[in-house]
């Protein structure tokens, strides 16, 4: 009896640092995205619209926030709007973004969108980890659920490596850094102690 509530509780602790994690998480996807592109190779930046007779980009900032260009005036071809940002401009590491207003003599809307420069043209978005972690901590609960220690070293493992890929990326700043760090550092973490804790009750159990 004594076993089966310390890995209820397990469980319960389990399901409640997943929430945690998974919460703070969502929210930096939340950011209008048109993808991830390679080191020095053009990107084609755009925005669509049925009813504007014009749209311009107000500004291109650099992965630090300085301004790259402002006041752009994007081709237009019916309703798709673009503006090819030159090979030379994407030098740098990181998230650029891009801000725009479209319109008529009516109305008109302004918003920023936001593209990677990664090496080799990789997303490695949070998105994409999310996906992983997701799995990983799914992975733990059946095994906390099924008492099988090896399948709580497999979803840790999977965590582990994937917070490793989260680090990696912060420290290339090809995320929002701090953010980032702060994410991969928790999940690495929080995967060393549970595989280490379930290493020692695998030991413990065979002595």
């Amino acid at each position: 009896m004594h076993m089966i509530k310390k890995i209820e509780l397990k469980k319960a602790k389990l399901i409640l640092v997943s929430l945690l994690i998974l919460s703070f998480l969502i929210p930096l996807i939340s950011a209008i995205s048109i993808g991830t592109f390679k080191r020095n190779e053009p990107v084609e930046l755009y925005q669509t619209c049925n009813n504007c007779t014009y749209c311009n980009i107000t500004s291109i900032k650099y992965p630090n926030s300085s301004n790259m260009f402002t006041n752009l005036v994007m081709n237009q071809q019916g309703t798709y709007y673009y503006w090819v940002l030159g090979a030379g401009n994407t030098t740098e590491l990181g998230t650029y973004t891009y801000c725009y207003e479209c319109g008529n003599t009516v109305e008109k809307a302004t918003g920023c969108i936001e593209f990677e420069v990664t090496p080799s043209g990789f997303s490695g978005t949070l998105g994409f980890y999310i996906i992983i972690i997701t799995i990983g901590f799914l992975i733990l609960l059946l095994g906390f659920y099924l008492s099988d220690e090896w399948v709580v070293i497999l979803g840790t493992l999977i965590l582990y490596f994937v917070g490793i890929f989260i680090l990696v990326n912060g420290i290339a700043g090809i995320q929002n850094k701090t953010v980032t760090l702060a994410i991969g550092l928790v999940i690495v973490g929080l995967a060393s102690y549970i595989s280490i804790r379930t290493a020692l009750e695998i030991i413990q159990s065979n002595y």
